[in-house]
């Protein structure tokens, strides 16, 4: 591919346009969201051949034959194969959660899922690259941007369309006919991919291209220097049922609160705050305080959505721990046991733990009462349905604020993004909502056992 010729930089400051992410092609393409190496969770089932050997046994040992290579092959599939995620997690199936918060089965949830977090994403980017670049979207940098940017959207999408093809070639170490037009298909993506980064290169000058690798930095290092997939699976284990354990409870919400703030950072910095970071200074915006208030409410829809789809994978699992580790509060009354670890107490025990009074809250407590992750933790997972009802509270108000700035709006233009940007807020909103319908329904029953205990 020549190189492409030194024009007027759009996206350089003192100039006019914006840009985005790569600095260079390794350090984008090197994304371990993207790359990262496909679970062997499969297993080939028994050999057919197996299956009709038994058919040439005696008469009289033909249906016992039958019985056990049924029986055989029955309980190898049962051990290999593994539910779908989004219902074993949302409707509390005794099967293990995934080691990682994101799944990437590709199944029709999660691919739905996926399409809502690439729609919105992309949605609120073009919303803000329109408020800021109406007059230059032809351009090559900011074509270049919005392109990089998409690709960034839908790359948990392209991960599961890549991963079966990872796993027959890495692990299985054969191609087929399946991996030649997986490759096919998504060789055009990897070519636009890397001429994206290319153009933005040469368009931006090295302080912008710093600011488009921060969040792949911040993601490298967290995967490099991050729990690994063993010492994951072994957490899981030990935070669910039978186990129970606290202490791997609370580091499950650690590693659930740092990989979504990963996510989320990734998220707000390229769709909504770098297209405003690179505006040069001669570039001439409609209105700077319509762009930072998008900015604001792009910012406040993606936190808000990347927090309910880590309630909606894991929450059902989560309440179970959350209703296992309790709650304590600080009370000024006298006497009490001593706490030791591993007791379970009940609701209104009183304990001394580290020269401190608790009061049990809940109506099962196993937690240390001075930990405050344990708190947390309970805060966060005893009662999801109310918390989404929060989260929503919060999407409603950002509605509100962008039907009143749309009302005061003149320009045709700012209307039109604030109509544009409110329809994006009522689809955070619905799967919000629909977030807490499902978890409302889930908890009934524990809601009704909790009134009998009273």
């Amino acid at each position: 591919m020549p190189p492409l010729p030194r024009k007027r930089a759009v996206l350089r400051r003192g100039h006019s346009n914006p840009g985005h992410p790569a600095h260079s092609s390794s350090s984008a393409l090197s994304s371990p969201s993207l790359m990262a190496p496909a679970n062997n969770t499969s297993s080939h089932p028994s050999s057919p051949t197996d299956a009709t050997a038994s058919l040439s046994a005696p008469s009289s040992n033909l249906s016992s034959n039958l019985l056990s290579t049924s029986s055989t092959m029955a309980n190898k599939a049962s051990s290999s194969s593994s539910p779908s995620f989004v219902s074993s997690l949302c409707f509390g199936s005794p099967e293990s959660l995934p080691p990682t918060a994101v799944p990437t089965a590709c199944t029709l949830n999660n691919v739905l899922l996926q399409v809502l977090v690439a729609f919105v994403s992309f949605g609120r980017m073009m919303v803000q690259i329109l408020s800021i670049y109406l007059w230059n979207v032809k351009s090559d940098a900011v074509v270049a941007y919005v392109g990089f940017a998409s690709i960034l959207c839908a790359k948990f999408i392209i991960w599961m369309a890549l991963k079966p093809s990872w796993h027959t070639v890495f692990v299985d170490k054969r191609v087929d006919k399946g991996v030649v037009l997986r490759g096919l298909a998504l060789l055009p993506i990897f070519v636009l991919y890397v001429k994206f980064i290319r153009t933005l290169s040469w368009w931006l000058d090295w302080r912008e291209c710093l600011h488009c690798v921060y969040p792949f930095v911040f993601e490298m290092l967290y995967h490099q220097f991050g729990p690994k997939k063993d010492s994951l699976s072994k957490m899981w284990a030990q935070a669910q049922y039978p186990n129970f354990k606290p202490k791997a409870m609370n580091n499950v919400a650690k590693h659930l609160l740092r990989e979504g703030t990963v996510r989320v950072v990734e998220s707000v910095w390229y769709m909504a705050v770098l297209p405003l970071l690179l505006v040069s200074g001669d570039h001439v915006i409609i209105n700077w305080h319509h762009s930072i208030l998008l900015m604001v409410c792009a910012a406040v829809d993606l936190v808000s959505l990347h927090l309910t789809l880590t309630y909606h994978w894991h929450w059902k699992r989560l309440h179970d721990c959350a209703c296992e580790l309790g709650f304590w509060k600080n009370c000024t009354s006298t006497g009490g046991c001593k706490y030791t670890t591993g007791s379970t107490f009940k609701r209104g025990d009183i304990v001394i733990a580290k020269k401190e009074v608790y009061k049990a809250i809940d109506y099962k407590n196993t937690a240390d009462p001075s930990s405050k992750m344990s708190r947390v933790f309970w805060l966060l997972f005893r009662s999801p349905a109310e918390n989404m009802g929060k989260v929503a509270f919060i999407q409603l108000w950002v509605i509100v604020v962008q039907i009143v700035v749309m009302i005061l709006s003149r320009h045709w233009l700012l209307i039109s993004l604030w109509g544009a940007s409110q329809l994006i807020s009522y689809v955070t909103i619905g799967h919000t909502l629909y977030l807490r319908h499902i978890m409302l329904e889930g908890c009934k029953p524990l809601a009704s056992k909790a009134k009998k205990q009273k």
